[in-house]
Order: C-alpha cells, then sequence, then structure tokens
C-alpha cells in the first residue's frame, strides 16, 4: 500500500490520528477480523507512534534549541563569575512499553489494508477511524501572466567588456562589431522596457 490518502501528510495532523485509532480500533477488533496477537502488536505500535510525535520529537527539538543557545553564548557571549559554562544535557526521556521496530508505520499501513478487505469493513467504519480520505485535492490553475497593456518588454544582449585595445571601447558604441577576433566578453542578457 504505497498511496495512504487517509494519512495525514501535515506532521501536526499525524498526531491526533494516532491518537483517533489508538482509542477506537478495539470496539472494531471483532468486525475487521483482528486477532489478539496483533490487537497487541497494534496497541505497541500505535503506542510508540504516540509517543514518538508527542514527546520525543518535541523534547529532542527543545533539547536542539537549548544547545543552539548556549553554543551562541559560548561563541559570542560575554561572561561574568555567575555565568553557568557547562552545556545543556538532553531532557531524559524513557521510551514507552515494549521493544520498537523499525518500520511501523509501514506495518500500520499493511495491517489497515488488512482491514479494508476484512468483511465486516465499512466506509462507515473507515471514516471513525479515519482511514477514509475527507476532502479531494483541489489543483487550481495558477492566475494567468498577463503584461499591462502600455509596456513592452524583451530581451536584448549587452556586453560588459572592457578590452579597449583591438576592439575598441563598446560601452561608447565605437567598438568593431562580435567577431572571431573580438569576441563579446562578459556579454549580459538583460530586459529593456519601454513605455
Amino acid at each position: 500500500m504505497k498511496n495512504q490518502p487517509y494519512f495525514p501528510a501535515r506532521e501536526g495532523d499525524q498526531l491526533p490520528w494516532f491518537v483517533n485509532l489508538q482509542m477506537k480500533y478495539g470496539g472494531y477488533a471483532a468486525t475487521l477480523e483482528i486477532s489478539t496477537d496483533r490487537q497487541a502488536k497494534l496497541a505497541l505500535v500505535l503506542a510508540w507512534l504516540t509517543w514518538t510525535w508527542q514527546t520525543y520529537m518535541p523534547l529532542r527539538r527543545a533539547d536542539a534549541l537549548a544547545a543552539t543557545k548556549w553554543r551562541d553564548q559560548l561563541a559570542y557571549g560575554t561572561s561574568d563569575a555567575s555565568t553557568n559554562t557547562t552545556p545543556p544535557q538532553p531532557m531524559p526521556i524513557s521510551p514507552t512499553i515494549g521493544v520498537a521496530f523499525f518500520g511501523m508505520l509501514t506495518w500500520l499501513f499493511e495491517e489497515i489494508g488488512r482491514w479494508k478487505k476484512a468483511e465486516g469493513y465499512t466506509d462507515t467504519i473507515g471514516a471513525d477511524l479515519g482511514l477514509v480520505g475527507h476532502a479531494a485535492i483541489v489543483h487550481a490553475d495558477p492566475p494567468a501572466l498577463t503584461a499591462a497593456p502600455w509596456r513592452r518588454t524583451a530581451w536584448s544582449w549587452i556586453s560588459t567588456s572592457t578590452n579597449t585595445t583591438a576592439c575598441g571601447s563598446r560601452a561608447s558604441g565605437r567598438g568593431k562589431a562580435a567577431s572571431p577576433s573580438c569576441p563579446p566578453t562578459r556579454a549580459a542578457r538583460m530586459w529593456t522596457t519601454a513605455r
């Protein structure tokens, strides 16, 4: 199941999705044919995913901010006798229940795919568990780019050469035309706008 339209794309919406699934899947265990072993693994997976999004990542982000502030103070700040120069230690956090494994979200998607194939699965159950996409993605066409009627724009080449020996002064317009013996050097493309 590569495409998961029911899984929120925004990180801020993912935690509520995990919590909703965590609170409601037990009520549909018999209907969706979720065995007790799968329920135990599902509880483990949802506990770890919820803990990671809710506790681990926010604390580690806060640790990074504190570490950056300390580094900046160490590098550029001023010091006196009351300044603490000990670097901040990461916030101690304890993982949730059980032992995690890599690919928990992938396993959850595969499990949800199995639920959707269960005989008792309905769109009502899917909507309650957050497994059915709610809104279609709307692709609006970008606004048309139009130039104002009183403006004309065009590209032209200008030369910024300072070679005045064989080619003459191009800045004054008295130089020779570009040729293999007098190539345009440091040419630049610019917009010219006329009103």
